[in-house]
């Protein structure tokens, strides 16, 4: 029973292998067929786009120029400015001294710093006593010798007189004492001293009161009531305020634009002095260029003028809305050069490589042209004989510039119409089916 059992149970056993083995040959054909079909068909689509290859055909395309700001170039005279700085000098200074010694009995009001004083006008005054005493004494002197002459004179009368009536004939040196003309001398001189002393005694006198030579404005005072002054001791000092000086730094090279009198020309440059901020951006002074230093700055080896400004303290009625100058400030001052003839002025922004520029020429290509620069300021430099009247110059920047390559331009502030834009056709193969 048993043995009928296991040999029946093999049997199915080889049955179940014989069947799993045909499916899996089965499988490997399928698998086989499948990958011979990718194959063949990768092969056939590599043969059709082998067989199958893009052709170049020829069209028209449109290249855009680029768009470029232009200004117009203006040729014609310019007057040259130039800028530079400097500070505010007195024209005249002065330490006022004692003539005479003494006590300061008396000042005026505006004995003080920052005090104004018209020519002329007393400024203090010491204790005249002891010289009004004196010239009493002198007085009497010039008295007494005026009496000693007159009397002199008489004696003289008198002398020659009696020689007349004597007759008698003397030596021209007894003559003389006889006839008492070395007395007659004495007493003239003693009279022109005693009238010498005199005249210095009213001098000294008059040196008691001190008077502002010019007018001026003290900047500083040295003495004050109750103070006892010798000869010759400073008392204040005074500032010119008929005209302040600007010392003013610049270049050498810029001398030869500016008209300076008793160097270049016999009129001085007009000048306008700016301080920022004192006075802000739009107000100034008038100046004029008065002389040029004969040492150069020793710092910087610049040129030095002196620039004149008149009435710097507003004091006339004609200034009064002008504003005011003080010592020492550090200004701005813009001169008024010579003109310089038929020359273009441009932004420096325009120029390339410091010297050249773009031009777009009637054709709107571009022209890179090198620039002979005569005369350069802050932002604008100004040409001469390397571009004509009417040229436009491109004072927007280029990414590629390259000579003759063709622009569009936008000036006078009009924008142009970027839905029409200039184009340059020509023929370019590219790529297509």
């Amino acid at each position: 029973m048993t043995e009928g059992i296991s040999e029946k149970g093999l049997e199915e056993n080889k049955a179940t292998l014989s069947t799993s083995s045909r499916k899996n040959k089965i499988g490997k054909a399928l698998r086989f067929l499948l990958a011979m079909f990718i194959f063949f068909a990768a092969c056939a689509v590599s043969f059709f786009f082998l067989t199958h290859k893009p052709r170049a055909g020829h069209r028209q395309v449109t290249y855009t120029a680029p768009l470029a700001e232009t200004m117009v170039v203006n040729i014609r005279d310019h007057d040259v400015k130039i800028m530079a700085k400097g500070t505010v000098v007195p024209s005249r200074k002065v330490d006022l001294s004692s003539r005479v010694m003494g006590e300061i009995i008396k000042t005026s009001p505006e004995y003080m710093p920052g005090g104004k004083f018209k020519s002329g006008e007393e400024i203090l005054r010491l204790d005249p006593i002891d010289y009004e005493l004196a010239l009493r004494r002198k007085e009497s002197e010039v008295i007494h010798a005026g009496y000693e002459l007159k009397m002199e004179i008489g004696r003289q009368i008198i002398a020659k007189k009696e020689y007349q009536l004597f007759g008698e004939k003397l030596q021209k040196q007894d003559r003389e004492l006889v006839l008492r003309e070395p007395h007659l001398k004495a007493a003239q001189a003693a009279l022109a001293a005693a009238e010498s002393s005199l005249q210095q005694a009213k001098l000294d006198l008059k040196r008691t009161k001190v008077f502002a030579p010019f007018n001026a404005i003290v900047q500083s005072k040295h003495a004050d009531i109750g103070s006892y002054v010798t000869a010759g001791m400073k008392l204040v000092t005074l500032v010119d305020t008929n005209q302040y000086w600007i010392e003013v730094a610049l270049p050498i090279d810029r001398i030869r634009w500016i008209s300076i009198p008793d160097t270049n020309s016999n009129k001085g440059s007009p000048a306008r002095i700016m301080h920022k901020a004192g006075w802000g951006s739009s107000a100034f002074r008038a100046g004029i260029v008065r002389r040029l230093k004969t040492e150069v700055e020793p710092e910087g080896r610049m040129a030095r003028l002196v620039v004149a400004v008149e009435d710097p303290l507003c004091i006339k009625s004609a200034n009064k809305n002008n504003p005011k100058l003080m010592l020492g400030v550090y200004v701005s001052v813009e001169i008024k050069g010579r003109k310089l003839k038929e020359a273009a002025c441009i932004p420096r922004s325009a120029l390339r490589d410091g010297s050249k520029v773009w031009v777009m020429q009637k054709d709107n290509s571009l022209d890179i042209r090198g620039i002979d620069i005569v005369w350069s300021e802050h932002n604008s430099v100004y040409i001469k004989n390397s571009l004509k009247n009417g040229e436009k110059i491109i004072t927007s920047d280029l990414a590629a510039p390259v000579h003759g390559m063709q622009l569009r331009s936008v000036s006078n502030g009009k924008t142009p119409d970027l839905s029409q834009p200039d184009r340059i056709n020509h023929s370019e193969r590219v790529k297509g089916s």
